[in-house]
Parts: C-alpha cells; sequence; structure tokens
C-alpha cells in the first residue's frame, strides 16, 4: 500500500513539475502594447506616393537586444500586397516626440534608426515597415517615430476595401517581444475643397469739406488755416493699389478763383514754389501735400514733402483733372494731408474769393 502511495505522489509531482517547466516559456510569450497609434498624413485610397505614418506605442515589455541591435516591424493587412509598400526600399525615419493625435509629450524612438519597406506576396505575406537600428527600449515607455517615403522607396494607401487592421511588433533582434494591433481607416476623397471670394472694398473719406483763408495781404504767402487743413483717406482691397485725383469745378462767387480774367488761380502746367517762386508780386494759388502713406507716392507736381511743390488747378468746364497721390498695392487707411496756398500782389482786384475743389478716389482693381 505504502509503495502504491509513494507511487502515486512520484506520479503528481513529476506532473507538477513538468507543468511548470512547460508553462514557464509562456512568460517571454508576446505580451500586447498599450495604445498602438498610426496618425497618417493622408487616408483616400488609392495614392502612389507621399504618405507619411506616425506610430506610437508604449512597451508592456522592455526590449534589451543592446544598443543597435532592435527592431520595431509593422505588418499591414493581408490582400493588400504593394499597396502601403508601393516601391520596396529604404524609407525616411525620424524620432518624434510630440503629435496632434497624442496628448502630451512621449519619447523618440532611439538608435541610428533606419526604415524600409517590402511587399507581401500572396496569402499570409504582408506589406511590412522595418524600423532597424534601435537602442533598448524601457518597460512602460511611450514612443515615436515618423516614417515617410524620402528615400528610394514610396508608400502609399490601398482601396477602401482593406481591413483597415495593422500591427506593431518590437523585437530584440532574435525574436519578437510585444506586439499591437491598430485600426487605419481608407476613405474615397479626404480633401475638402474650399472656395471664398472676397467683395472688393474701397473706404475714402476728407476730414472736412471747408477751408478758409481769411484776409490776405500781400506777400508773404498765406498758407491754408493750419499745415494739414485737409486730411484725405483711403482704404482697399484693390490689387493694383489706388489713385486720389483732384479738379477744378470753379465756383459761382464773383469774382471767384476761377474767374479767368480776374483769376489769381494758376494753371494746369503751373508749379509754384512754396518758399522761392511764389512770393513778392507773383500772383498764385494751388496746394501741395504732405505725409502720405507708407505704400503712397504723391505726383511730383503736389509734393510739398520732397520739393515744396504748390500744384496749380485749371478752371470750369474744361478743367483737366490731375493726379495727386496714389499707391500700386492694396492699402490699409492710408491719408495724406493737404494743405492750400495762396499769393496775392497789391494790384488783386479787391473782393471776397471762393473756389469749389473736387477730390476722386479710385480703386485699381
Amino acid at each position: 500500500m505504502k509503495k502504491r502511495i509513494k507511487f502515486v505522489n512520484f506520479i503528481i509531482t513529476s506532473f507538477f513539475l513538468f507543468a511548470t517547466l512547460y508553462i514557464s516559456p509562456s512568460k517571454v510569450h508576446a505580451a500586447a502594447l498599450d495604445d498602438v497609434k498610426d496618425r497618417m498624413n493622408r487616408m483616400e485610397d488609392s495614392l502612389t506616393t507621399g504618405i507619411e505614418h506616425n506610430f506610437i506605442f508604449t512597451t508592456a515589455t522592455a526590449v534589451s537586444g543592446g544598443a543597435g541591435s532592435n527592431e520595431v516591424r509593422i505588418t499591414f493587412p493581408d490582400g493588400d500586397d504593394g499597396l502601403w509598400c508601393r516601391t520596396a526600399g529604404a524609407l525616411g525615419v525620424t524620432a518624434i516626440t510630440s503629435d496632434p493625435s497624442h496628448s502630451g509629450a512621449f519619447t523618440g524612438l532611439p538608435g541610428t534608426i533606419t526604415a524600409a519597406c517590402t511587399q507581401g506576396s500572396g496569402a499570409s505575406s504582408y506589406d511590412t515597415i522595418t524600423i532597424s537600428a534601435v537602442d533598448d527600449l524601457t518597460i512602460s515607455t511611450t514612443y515615436g517615430v515618423n516614417v515617410d517615403d524620402s528615400g528610394v522607396g514610396a508608400l502609399g494607401t490601398p482601396t477602401t476595401a482593406t481591413t483597415g487592421v495593422a500591427t506593431l511588433y518590437t523585437n530584440n533582434g532574435g525574436g519578437d517581444i510585444d506586439n499591437g494591433s491598430f485600426a487605419l481607416e481608407i476613405v474615397d476623397d479626404d480633401t475638402v475643397h474650399i472656395t471664398a471670394t472676397v467683395g472688393p472694398i474701397l473706404t475714402c473719406s476728407l476730414d472736412t469739406t471747408t477751408v478758409a483763408f481769411g484776409t490776405i495781404s500781400p506777400n508773404p504767402v498765406a498758407a491754408s488755416a493750419t499745415n494739414s487743413d485737409l486730411t484725405i483717406s483711403i482704404e482697399t482691397n484693390a490689387t493694383n493699389g489706388y489713385a486720389w485725383t483732384v479738379y477744378d469745378v470753379g465756383n459761382s462767387t464773383n469774382p471767384g478763383l476761377y474767374d479767368s480774367v480776374s483769376s489769381i488761380i494758376g494753371s494746369a502746367d503751373d508749379s509754384y514754389n512754396n518758399t522761392a517762386d511764389l512770393s513778392g508780386s507773383t500772383e498764385g494759388y494751388g496746394m501741395y501735400m504732405t505725409d502720405p502713406g507708407a505704400n503712397a507716392t504723391v505726383d511730383a507736381r503736389y509734393d510739398g514733402g520732397a520739393t515744396s511743390d504748390v500744384g496749380g488747378f485749371e478752371v470750369g468746364a474744361d478743367a483737366a483733372i490731375a493726379a495727386i497721390v496714389g499707391a500700386a498695392a492694396t492699402s490699409s487707411a492710408e491719408t495724406s494731408d493737404v494743405t492750400f496756398v495762396v499769393n496775392i500782389n497789391a494790384s488783386t482786384p479787391y473782393g471776397d474769393y471762393a473756389d469749389d475743389v473736387t477730390f476722386v478716389c479710385t480703386g485699381k482693381f
């Protein structure tokens, strides 16, 4: 009886010893990677080049094959042979530490990494991206790597019929350590075509419509009320800029500045110098401009800032329209200051003078 009991104990002990020896190797079988994802730059079907993958994963087990001896391998769905890896060969590869698809920073895949893709052929053979020369990976660490087809290899996308499930493996150079599957979505078209029209904008203003010289005495030159009694402003999105023009329509007040007989107005061709020509007994009347906008150019005839020129006007129904300031590009709220100037002599007829000068702004659309 005792012999039978010993024999049974021997059988039971042997069974547990055998079970322990048999089960123990399972502890090194591949574990599931955590939070595996692939943010592709495109998800449109049947693209033949230009695809990038940002692979991000968290290790479940340390990978300790030694510096430069480890691998990360990605296999794409069976049946998509030659579609994810359009041209086999070396790929561009870069360690990344952030990505919009992942909250927070992570660790760039370490090593002097290289990458290449190979094409599957038939059942149970897969298009594969292999990242080599990877340094050791620590447990429970999130790593990131970007792969693109800047090498001789070309990456693409399959049709929308793909199963859309790929698998990422870590490998220590002797065997796979962990793996994890992730989903990939392929659609007919991933691009939204957006159109818009910007309407023309033209906003012009004059900050006053009244300028008074008051009572004028012969010599020296009388400037108008202030040194910038009129400010003209413009804002436009016209591609070719804008132009301000001016012309003199005269006034019904006799013997107004416009009167061709008793006039002190200059002709369209006259240009008076504010400090020299328009002095002494020289009668004259006109305007000059200063402080143009940054994009603006003042016509030389009225450029008081550069040459102190005072430009005159023509009058009446045949008044010539003169350019005074403009720009060749869009302008945001540009202003220019206008000063009116007059000079008389002792023989200038007595009386009240008046004139109407019209300013026009135009956008060059």
